[in-house]
């Protein structure tokens, strides 16, 4: 009679195993995988818990053998499925690989075609992380620009990355690095650094806080990141979060963005003269500007306003560190060697898609074996990868601090 229930609480406990190992395998991969492998090796410990706890009462060392077996099988299930899927990404990729090899972009392609074509110039993707990449928005391209027989020009590139982009979407942005195989050759490298710098200028507004976050919203400002409208969007959540903590900061961009992009410094910008679309842009960021940061000072009442950094201060480069010896198949994105050993992680922060890679040694052209240049000519090696871009980005620790007056 005590059998039953035994073989019972055996079989409920490796159900609860089987059930954890079969969750999605998306979250096996990404910067939180830790989480589920975390969940996956309790519900393995709890399978051999639960099977000693049923089965322990017959005998006095049996039970162990038949808990470990009943604990060895949902882990054999999650690693079959992790080979299974992988096996499947690298069929599919080597799919388009084979498809249309060595064929052209020409006019009314299909898609399977076109990108066959876009991943053999592009050369930098391995099979198994094609099937990563964000087919939709390669789908959609590819019917605005890429079907009329023509790769992506730098300034049709930042336009189809921006299409339909809100500032709190920066998991869907990061997902337009897709959108880097369909760049033109020429001008791949540029894209490349270009969709780094404003990934990562998302993720740092998110994070940030304080004066940090002022200065990353001047310099969206300052160098006309994304477009007004983002641009608008990210100023209001701003001053939104710091109204709450930092008023004297708030009103300190206020102030910053009414004296440099306002209607006074349009004004006395003289370069917008000829440039009929830079005035044009200009001239509707001076009236939002003064509508809007007039407005939003009265919010912050009769205070001092924070001292921010001057504009000489406030350079992109300073979020940028030297990287190790991988980077991003895709984007180029190399994580910094600073990056505790916590943060690490085998998808890239920026693409979210393509694991790193080591960096592949540049192109050599082949010359004559005497033509080496003395000691005294020779150049010191290069740390570029194949973009040539040396940017490497990551996310500042948090300034924790208050500010002061």
């Amino acid at each position: 009679m005590e059998v039953t229930p035994a073989v019972l609480g055996a079989v409920f406990a490796l159900a609860v195993g089987l059930r954890v190992t079969m969750r999605s395998l998306k979250k096996f991969r990404g910067r939180y995988r830790c989480f589920a492998y975390f969940d996956t090796a309790i519900s393995i410990l709890g399978v051999f818990g639960g099977g000693v706890t049923a089965l322990g009462r017959f005998h006095s060392w049996w039970p162990y053998f038949a808990a470990a077996g009943l604990a060895i099988i949902p882990a054999t299930v999650l690693l079959s499925r992790l080979e299974w899927e992988r096996r499947r990404r690298i069929a599919v990729g080597k799919y388009y690989q084979r498809f249309y090899p060595d064929g052209d972009l020409k006019d009314c392609m299909t898609f399977t075609q076109a990108m066959s074509t876009a991943i053999k110039q592009y050369g930098r993707i391995s099979a198994s992380n094609i099937p990563l990449l964000s087919f939709p928005s390669l789908k959609q391209t590819y019917e605005t620009v890429v079907n009329n027989g023509r790769w992506l020009s730098f300034e049709e590139f930042k336009t189809e990355c921006l299409l339909g982009l809100s500032f709190n979407e920066d998991k869907s942005f990061r997902g337009k690095a897709a959108l880097l195989i369909f760049a033109d050759p020429s001008y791949v490298a540029e894209c490349r650094e270009w969709f780094v710098q404003q990934a990562v200028l998302l993720k740092l507004f998110r994070a940030l806080e304080g004066g940090d976050l002022a200065d990353v919203t001047r310099l969206m400002w300052k160098r006309k990141m994304f477009n007004a409208t983002i641009r608008q969007d990210c100023f209001l959540d701003a001053f939104s979060r710091l109204i709450k903590k930092h008023n004297t900061v708030a009103l300190a961009l206020c102030q910053e963005l009414l004296e440099k992009h306002g209607t006074a410094a349009r004004n006395a910008d003289a370069t917008l003269v000829t440039q009929g679309n830079a005035e044009a842009e200009a001239k509707a960021d001076a009236d939002w500007v003064d509508r809007e940061m007039r407005k939003h000072k009265e919010r912050c009442g009769d205070i001092e306003a924070f001292a921010l950094r001057s504009d000489d201060e406030i350079k992109f480069d300073t979020w940028f560190a030297p990287g190790d010896i991988t980077e991003c198949q895709l984007c180029g994105y190399r994580r910094p060697n600073m990056t505790p050993g916590w943060r690490t992680t085998c998808v890239c922060l920026v693409s979210s898609i393509v694991p790193p890679s080591p960096i592949p040694d540049e192109p050599t052209t082949p010359g004559p074996t005497n033509a080496t240049p003395p000691p005294e000519e020779q150049e010191e090696p290069s740390t570029a990868g194949p973009s040539g871009n040396q940017y490497v980005v990551d996310m500042p620790e948090l300034n924790t601090t208050e500010p002061t007056k």
